[in-house]
């Protein structure tokens, strides 16, 4: 996640990024966000 949140920052200063790259980096965090809250709700369930 760590990884991601660095090549996002990175991305949005660069002028020439393609707003589609930006797109797909939001979605591997959301994603990566979302697996983790499930396994946080499974823990908790437990």
């Amino acid at each position: 996640m760590i990884d991601l949140r660095f090549a996002y920052r990175e991305a949005m200063r660069n002028p020439n990024t393609d707003p589609k790259e930006l797109a797909k980096i939001e979605k591997q965090m959301l994603d990566i966000r979302s697996q983790m809250m499930g396994k946080m709700e499974n823990m908790q369930t437990k």
